[in-house]
C-alpha cells in the first residue's frame, strides 16, 4: 500500500550535482581582471587645534590625578620616611602624567609608551632628588631633566625634538599650555620614518 509520501520523484536530478553546463551561443565572458586592492593612503596625523586641546586637558587631568593618588600614597608611607614618601609622590604625579600624555601623542608618532612614561616619571624622581630639601626648588628641576628625556625618546621620530627642552624649561609647568602648542609645531615637522 501507498501513502501519499511515499510517491517516488522522477526525472528530477539530486540535490548534489552540479548544474547543466550552458552551450555556448548563450555564454556571456566576463574578461579577466587583475583584483588588486586599492592604494591605501598614508596615515596623515591631523595635528592642530583639537590635538593641543586634547595635550591641554591630558595634562590638567594628568596633574590633578597624580596629586590626588600621589598625596593618598605619600600620607600612607609617610612613617618610612620623607625621602620615600616625597618619591612616591614624584613618581604617581610622573606616572600618571607620562600615561596621559602617552595616550594621545601615540596616535601622533610611533613612540613607545612605556619609555614615555617611565622616562616622565624618572624625571620626576630625579629633579626632586636634586632639588634636595627644598621641595619647591623640583619646579626649576622638573621642565629641563623630563624636557630632556623626553625630547630623547622623540629624537628618532621628530626632526627638531631639542626644542622640547627648551619650552619644558620654561613653561613646562603650566600644564601643557606653552609646549601643547610647540608640539604642535614639532609633530607638524616630523621625520620620513
Amino acid at each position: 500500500m501507498r501513502q501519499d509520501g511515499d510517491i517516488p520523484q522522477v526525472g528530477e536530478p539530486p540535490l548534489h550535482s552540479p548544474p547543466p553546463t550552458v552551450p555556448a551561443q548563450y555564454r556571456q565572458e566576463i574578461p579577466q581582471q587583475s583584483v588588486s586592492p586599492p592604494p591605501i593612503p598614508a596615515k596623515t596625523a591631523t595635528i592642530g587645534l583639537g590635538f593641543y586641546l586634547q595635550w591641554v586637558l591630558v595634562n590638567v587631568a594628568g596633574l590633578i590625578a597624580g596629586c590626588i593618588i600621589g598625596a593618598i600614597a605619600q600620607t600612607l608611607l609617610r612613617p618610612l620616611g620623607t625621602i620615600i614618601s616625597d618619591q612616591v609622590l614624584a613618581a604617581t604625579m610622573g606616572l600618571t602624567i607620562g600615561y596621559m600624555q602617552a595616550l594621545i601623542l601615540r596616535r601622533q608618532i610611533p613612540i613607545s609608551e612605556k619609555q614615555w612614561m617611565w622616562g616622565t616619571t624618572a624625571g620626576a624622581c630625579i629633579s626632586l632628588l636634586l632639588s634636595g630639601n627644598n621641595a619647591d626648588y623640583t619646579l626649576l628641576w622638573i621642565g629641563p631633566i623630563v624636557g630632556t628625556i623626553q625630547s630623547w625618546i622623540m629624537r628618532p621620530v621628530i626632526k627638531q625634538a631639542g626644542w622640547w627642552i627648551l619650552i619644558n624649561t620654561l613653561f613646562g609647568w603650566l600644564g601643557g599650555i606653552f609646549s601643547g602648542a610647540v608640539l604642535v609645531l614639532l609633530l607638524k615637522n616630523q621625520k620620513n620614518v
